[in-house]
């Protein structure tokens, strides 16, 4: 499916039972080492976060923040980072191995920054 449809689908909420059309789309975006396909898909997605279900959200705040990961745009990926965190964190308990793989995910952030202090 084209980006545009899988938009669509998320639009129309209807995400849970096509997401993973929706994760197989991004995924072989990554195979393909085409970052920005992957980044505007998910961006696309958030533009149409309302009503969607929180845990969705966050993941999709988390994935976009990997992706600015692997690009190497650190800068561009904390924010997205804090913001999958902090939903993560109305959403679950404090031990919740979610919260824990997003603190991860801005360990390694603030790590590549060389923001040491900040990575642990």
């Amino acid at each position: 499916r084209s980006d545009r449809s899988v938009i669509s689908i998320y639009s129309a909420h209807d995400v849970e039972a096509n997401l993973y059309e929706i994760t197989t789309l991004v995924m072989d975006y990554f195979k393909a080492r085409d970052y920005d396909r992957a980044i505007h898909v998910y961006k696309e997605l958030l533009k149409n976060r309302k009503g969607v279900q929180k845990h969705l959200l966050a993941g999709t705040l988390h994935n976009l923040a990997v992706v600015h990961v692997w690009k190497g745009e650190y800068d561009e990926a904390l924010p997205y980072c804090r913001e999958a965190l902090r939903v993560r964190r109305e959403l679950e308990r404090s031990a919740h191995l979610d919260i824990a793989t997003s603190l991860s995910e801005m360990g390694i952030i603030h790590y590549a920054r060389e923001e040491f202090n900040r990575s642990l």
